[in-house]
């Protein structure tokens, strides 16, 4: 939860205020060229500050007994496509379990 937490307040950073670019720990090309970067977006406040809704995050345990997580997938997780799918095709298969 602290890793969506984070990724959460990057975001509000990147889109508002813009601290950890002009501090120079991530270079501002790296974010303000990617094709994912939405100027659009910028001085948008949304509750709680809530940008990553939904994030498919891969961590293991190491064998000195810490996490690490291995990549976040905020763009859209292969989980829900999966979810999304069954989901259909259980609508289709046993539409009075909907109902």
């Amino acid at each position: 939860m602290a890793f969506v937490n984070a990724l959460n307040a990057f975001l509000h950073d990147i889109y508002h205020d813009q601290h950890i670019l002009k501090a120079g720990i991530i270079p501002a090309e790296q974010v303000l060229a990617n094709e994912q970067f939405q100027p659009c977006m910028q001085g948008i406040t949304l509750p709680n500050q809530i940008y990553a809704h939904i994030t498919g995050i891969d961590m293991v345990r190491n064998s000195d007994g810490e996490y690490y997580v291995l990549e976040d997938n905020l763009r859209t997780p292969s989980c829900v496509s999966y979810m999304l799918e069954n989901r259909k095709m259980m609508m289709r298969l046993y539409p009075d379990m909907f109902a």
